[in-house]
């Protein structure tokens, strides 16, 4: 593995794919780049400009290209002697519907083991957030009376 001495940074999003990406590398390598450091590029909720909001972390995101184009981009890379690095944030997960791993905890809580998942316990910050369910238990399995009021954290 190479230590990296100098990078770029470069952010993908449906404006911003991997044959861009590709293009830049010998501009890049001339400018004394040793790696390319990269947004995210796993599969995000539809419109990611930003790839924190990762949806299936296992298949690549289709609107930034395919996986034979992250292939050439490693290549070029390696040709000109550079490295990639990808920034990854696991806890960093679309809470959104385009989520199987997400849906799968919502729907079954508890009992959604076997994906090695820690189950945290909702709670909203206000009693509003309840009011947005519509009563009764729904998909997720929760009631209006499993919210509460969430005491205040201080943010730093």
């Amino acid at each position: 593995m190479q230590v990296p001495s100098a990078t770029y940074r470069i952010q993908f999003h449906s404006n911003f794919k991997f044959a861009d990406a590709e293009g830049l590398i010998p501009y890049l390598h001339e400018l004394g780049a040793s790696h390319l450091y990269s947004s995210p590029y796993m599969k995000a909720r539809r419109g990611s400009e930003h790839g924190y909001d990762v949806a299936d972390p296992l298949h690549i995101n289709a609107e930034l290209g395919t996986e034979q184009e992250v292939n050439r981009l490693v290549e070029r890379l390696r040709q000109h002697g550079m490295g990639l690095l990808l920034d990854i944030v696991p806890n960093h997960m679309a809470a959104s519907p385009e989520n199987p791993w997400w849906m799968h905890v919502l729907e079954n809580g508890r009992e959604s083991g076997g994906r090695n998942l820690k189950v945290k316990e909702a709670r909203p910050k206000t009693n509003r957030s309840a009011a947005r369910t519509g009563g009764g238990r729904g998909r997720s399995g929760f009631s209006n009376e499993d919210y509460r009021e969430a005491p205040r954290q201080p943010r730093w």
